[in-house]
């Protein structure tokens, strides 16, 4: 929880800060993911050209991106990503394949939590953000006090349906909450929708990282967090979440 001030800060600070602060997660994030792959499959390596697919996804969030259209950026993208696998020829498939997956997980679908602080409110992103973070610790204090019911074994052994019924409570109070108080213009019946979506897309997106790290063989994806992992461990919630988070703060409820 010592991360939800500076994120707060740096989300309602300026643009710029958004901007700034996903970034570096989509950067550190990546990098994690890409050790873990590493450990697991053959051929595939660090490539050192990597931020460069990672700026071609949020420079055109920007000013400086503005000349060129969006679908130009995104083939740009895919020939970096073609002439990295292309250095293999034996493992293409495999190299591109996972690259591909990479950027979209670690940098595509954070860079939607950008989108929507540039085109609606970030008071909002904000609450959307408290939202997913009440789901997670009303998670983890029905799961770690009363879970048995592990239902997904093969991917987080400490995975409850206990658990995620009480994430799913403490999301559905928080989106009636936050909702009330920071998001105008939505009912509470509205906002206790939005909790129970983010709270199962964050759940998945918490068996996703839970399944790359059993795949390597490793407890956290990272350690910039002392005691509490890594990037992915700490932000995998919101990197799936990120598209839902546009949908909502930009689209959903007749908006623009």
């Amino acid at each position: 929880m010592y991360a939800l001030p500076p994120f707060v800060f740096l989300v309602l600070f300026s643009e710029w800060t958004l901007l700034f602060l996903f970034l570096i997660l989509s950067v550190l994030g990546f990098q994690e993911y890409l050790k873990l792959v590493i450990i697991t499959e053959r051929g595939i390596r660090s490539p050192w050209f990597y931020p460069i697919p990672i700026a071609l996804v949020y420079v055109p969030l920007t000013v400086f991106g503005n000349g060129l259209p969006l679908a130009l950026w995104w083939y740009i993208l895919f020939l970096w990503i073609v002439l990295w696998g292309l250095l293999r020829p034996d493992l293409v498939r495999e190299r591109i394949a996972w690259f591909a997956f990479g950027i979209l997980y670690c940098v595509f679908l954070p860079s939607f939590w950008v989108k929507a602080g540039l085109e609606a409110s970030r008071i909002e992103i904000v609450a959307y953000a408290l939202i997913i973070w009440s789901g997670d610790i009303g998670a983890y204090l029905v799961g770690s006090r009363w879970g048995k019911c592990r239902f997904v074994p093969a991917i987080s052994p400490r995975k409850s349906l206990e658990g995620l019924l009480g994430g799913t409570l403490a999301a559905g109070i928080a989106g009636m909450l936050f909702t009330l108080f920071l998001i105008p213009g939505r009912s509470l019946w509205e906002g206790l929708g939005i909790g129970i979506l983010l709270c199962m897309v964050a759940f998945l997106g918490d068996l996703l990282e839970s399944s790359l790290k059993r795949k390597a063989g490793v407890k956290d994806s990272g350690r910039l967090f002392p005691g509490h992992g890594g990037v992915l461990d700490r932000f995998d919630a919101f990197f799936l979440a990120g598209p839902a988070i546009y949908f909502l703060a930009v689209y959903w409820g007749g908006r623009p």
